[in-house]
């Protein structure tokens, strides 16, 4: 599958990024390439089968549970960098 087309990319990151900061979330190290990824997967979540359009149903109660969503696009405003960088080595 060819990589998505940057001035698309830069558009969808414009807009989840306008939707981020109006719910007080924030990007992760890894958006434009979970991005990219959504708009490989026809505007749907990288991480969820079938028709789950980003942000899937389920970011809310991922959000408020683990601090991020499934695939890490979203994470709680308060969560820092260096908050991120320690839930993701623990999880692996």
């Amino acid at each position: 599958m060819a990589e998505p087309d940057p001035a698309a990319v830069a558009a969808k990151k414009e807009k989840l990024a306008a939707y981020a900061a109006r719910q007080g979330y924030r990007f992760g190290k890894r958006a434009d390439a979970i991005i990219a990824a959504v708009l490989e997967n026809d505007g749907n979540c990288p991480c969820r089968h079938g028709h789950n359009p980003c942000p899937c149903a389920f970011h809310r109660d991922e959000i408020a549970r683990d601090k991020h969503c499934h695939c890490l696009l979203f994470w709680d405003g308060s969560v820092t960098p260096e908050e991120e960088e320690e839930i993701e080595e623990a999880s692996l």
